[in-house]
């Protein structure tokens, strides 16, 4: 009362707590894969939960972009207003692939040779990765299905071609 506002601004807020709307901010770096109708999941109290983009603002601040998500379903019973959440979107397609978690091998390798586990020998093997993930790589030549790859640092061991596991 008494408070004097500028044309535009907001005066209050009001909750539909029947429902929830979930928003995100986003790298700019994504900001061309976003779209309405783009799919995404959640996992609350260890149910998995889909998502669907509703609206994207595009206006970038600090290097991120916002957008706004419905869930498909009825909204988890034990959600909160103000709650953090990891969203998963999906930016693409899902794919058959082979996948090699990142590891420590990539800084000696580039991503241009592995040790491949052989019983107990590690042999060096070329291959070709692609698309990447924050926690995998995927492998476009060079590595079976079910092959075992050494991860781990390979400093010590760029001259080798095999290496003797005990």
């Amino acid at each position: 009362m008494g408070e004097a506002k500028q044309a535009g601004e907001n005066i209050g807020q009001i909750d539909d707590l029947s429902g929830f709307k979930v928003r995100a901010k986003i790298d700019e770096y994504y900001i061309a894969k976003v779209y309405v109708g783009l799919k995404a999941s959640v996992e609350i109290d260890g149910k998995f939960h889909r998502l669907t983009l509703r609206k994207v603002y595009p206006e970038v601040s600090r290097g991120e972009f916002e957008v706004e998500m419905t869930f498909d379903q009825k909204a988890p019973v034990r959600i909160r207003r103000g709650q953090t959440l990891a969203v998963k979107l999906q930016l693409g397609d899902n794919a058959t692939a082979i996948l090699v978690p990142k590891g420590a091998f990539y800084e000696v390798s580039g991503g241009q040779w592995v040790f491949v586990l052989q019983g107990k020998r590690a042999l060096r093997r070329s291959v070709q990765l692609g698309r990447q993930n924050p926690l995998f790589y995927e492998v476009l030549a060079g590595l079976q299905a079910g092959d075992k790859v050494l991860v781990s640092d390979y400093k010590d061991y760029e001259d080798y071609q095999e290496l003797l596991i005990e």
